[in-house]
């Protein structure tokens, strides 16, 4: 039987999720901006205070080339730097193209 988001262990998805973002060299803002998640709930995640979502999971996990079940279980491998390092590229890239940067990067 597949395990459940609810099964999840939070102290577990914090401590990957620090040690996956350190380990990328990202700022818990860049993740953020990233995975378009709030800075508070990464905060939470990362403390083991709240539980995530499967949806910011996915999120997270898209932004820096994890494995969802990795991330939530500890189960498996996690990703390498390369795979890390192109997660992170895309991401930026597609966060480039988005209106909130245009917005801040604007300098007409």
């Amino acid at each position: 039987m597949p395990r459940q988001i609810r099964d999840l262990d939070i102290d577990g998805v914090g401590e990957r999720l620090t040690w996956i973002r350190e380990r990328a060299n990202l700022s818990m803002s860049k993740l953020c901006k990233l995975s378009d998640i709030t800075e508070g709930t990464v905060n939470r995640i990362e403390l083991g205070t709240s539980r995530p979502s499967a949806l910011s999971l996915f999120k997270i996990c898209r932004a820096l080339g994890a494995c969802p079940y990795w991330l939530a279980f500890g189960e498996g491998r996690p990703p390498s730097c390369k795979t890390m390092m192109y997660a992170v590229a895309t991401a930026w890239f597609e966060y480039t193209k988005t209106d909130e940067y245009k917005r801040r990067n604007d300098h007409d």
